[in-house]
């Protein structure tokens, strides 16, 4: 492509937006102008090219999107209980919509990590998500709760796992 002597190539049917070589010729896959999905994050828009005497000089991203989607990853690996996990959500939420530059944003969130706050977590799927969906409408009426997930774990306390009478206990005693 960059011998063909084209000064810009304009490539489609790709929704995330790359800018592939930016060196003479600009080569560019502009992306699709609005995220439909929770696999289309990020700000979407247009590619505009500056044209003087027939030579492309510049190129410049255009967001026109009118909502974001975002993912939301919270790490509950140091919270010790659902409220430490909430507050790291709003920390997130927060930043989230002031990267949106005003535009409403729909959010998945997902809590991963091995966490004493697990139990908490995976309780009541239904509770979890309300507790979200409020936080999130304290934090601003331009954020919309795609879905939230719960892909924490357990800690585990070997040496209460050990001394338990029974397989499991047998079983550890055995390998450690």
């Amino acid at each position: 492509m960059i011998n063909h002597g084209y000064q810009y190539w304009v490539l489609g049917h790709v929704h995330a937006r790359e800018v592939v070589y930016d060196q003479g010729p600009y080569i560019v896959f502009p992306g699709n102008l609005q995220g439909r999905t929770i696999r289309e994050t990020g700000t979407k828009g247009a590619t505009i090219v500056t044209v003087r005497d027939g030579q492309v000089v510049e190129m410049d991203h255009r967001p026109l999107d009118v909502l974001r989607w975002a993912l939301i990853e919270v790490d509950a690996t140091e919270s010790g209980d659902l409220g430490e996990v909430l507050a790291a959500l709003r920390t997130e939420l927060e930043t989230t919509l002031d990267a949106a530059e005003g535009r409403t944003v729909a959010v998945r969130v997902r809590f991963t990590g091995v966490s004493a706050a697990h139990d908490e977590i995976v309780r009541d799927r239904e509770t979890l998500r309300e507790a979200v969906r409020s936080l999130a409408s304290d934090v601003s009426d331009r954020l919309w709760i795609e879905k939230v997930e719960a892909a924490t774990r357990p800690v585990l306390d070997r040496a209460a796992l050990r001394d338990r009478d029974d397989a499991i206990g047998e079983l550890l005693v055995d390998k450690i």
